[in-house]
């Protein structure tokens, strides 16, 4: 229903260079750079910046690939929609993962429940765990992903979407693989002497910044939703 170079736009941005697209998608990096040549000439502008590291999006690579996700959506729900009505297929539901908020949690929990008879479909969309691109899937939730498994204790958060708390972790600790505490699998409070964590504020909403490093009191329990 929209034009395959779109999707190899899409597979170029994610990737980071023709030749890791290309293995992705089965095919050669001439046929990727083909496609995105010709996408760019049809368009009548440049879509991505060639480096000696790979392609970045331009400014106006970045607006089409952006509206390019929402439109493969849009297809498919729309595909979906028809084969629903038409009483064949299976219903899809977007899980969206990413570094720190990945659906692992969920897909295990899926797994237990699927005996292979469920009628769903489960589709992984990955996303940024920068601000800006949380806040955009965020307004468009229930549009590209439809879910998202995360550490929740925000109140704009509870307030504004459904949230179902999936169980509680005990609080980990991410370091750098050279810090002294890296290879330890449990850790005491003594082990905390002169650390300086970071925390989020309660009851805010994930986002780090380099600039708020504090020292909090450290909370030994967060619940997944």
């Amino acid at each position: 229903m929209y034009n395959p170079q779109i999707e190899t736009l899409i597979e170029v941005a994610d990737a980071g260079s023709f030749s890791k697209a290309a293995e992705k998608m089965y095919i050669t990096s001439v046929s990727v750079m083909n496609q995105i040549n010709s996408l760019e000439k049809r368009v009548g502008v440049k879509l991505f910046e060639r480096t000696n590291h790979g392609v970045v999006l331009t400014e106006a690579g970045q607006s089409l690939c952006h509206d390019a996700r929402q439109m493969i959506a849009a297809s498919d729900t729309a595909i979906q929609k028809a084969r629903q009505i038409a009483g064949i297929g299976q219903s899809v539901i977007r899980i969206g993962t990413s570094i720190m908020r990945p659906c692992k949690r969920l897909m295990d929990l899926w797994a237990k429940a699927d005996d292979g008879t469920q009628p769903f479909q489960i589709k992984i969309i990955p996303f940024e765990d920068n601000p800006a691109s949380i806040s955009a899937m965020l307004k468009s939730l229930g549009n590209e992903i439809d879910c998202f498994v995360s550490p929740c204790d925000s109140a704009t958060w509870k307030k504004s979407y459904n949230v179902y708390p999936l169980g509680s972790c005990k609080c980990c600790i991410a370091v750098s693989h050279r810090h002294r505490l890296a290879k330890r699998e449990h850790l005491d409070w003594s082990d905390m002497e002169g650390e300086t964590l970071m925390l989020i504020k309660h009851g805010g909403i994930l986002h780090f910044r380099p600039h708020e490093r504090r020292n909090p009191k450290l909370t030994p329990r967060y619940p997944n939703c």
